[in-house]
């Protein structure tokens, strides 16, 4: 359900963004690549290598993983943004 919830809102937020920039299509697909295969990991039974990552999961949950993915991405969109903004 989780998934679902977050294709739609990043499809809402992010598509007027993407019709643009390749770059940024790139660092949102990596990011849900991770994302999804972490995730799936996780229920296979593997462990996240990441010792940040590995405490934030077990302290929050998927949940936590996700807000840090989500806040990588907006962080990205604003330096991407900030740069084209200088040139």
């Amino acid at each position: 359900m989780l998934i679902i919830w977050l294709g739609l809102s990043i499809n809402n937020f992010i598509n007027p963004i993407l019709r643009e920039d390749s770059e940024l299509l790139l660092a949102l697909l990596s990011q849900l690549g991770d994302l999804a295969t972490t995730a799936y990991g996780l229920q296979q039974g593997l462990t996240e290598r990441n010792p940040f990552i590995n405490t934030l999961i077990s302290n929050f949950g998927i949940e936590g993983f996700t807000a840090v993915k989500a806040a990588i991405l907006g962080l990205t969109i604003y330096v991407y943004r900030r740069k084209i903004e200088n040139y």
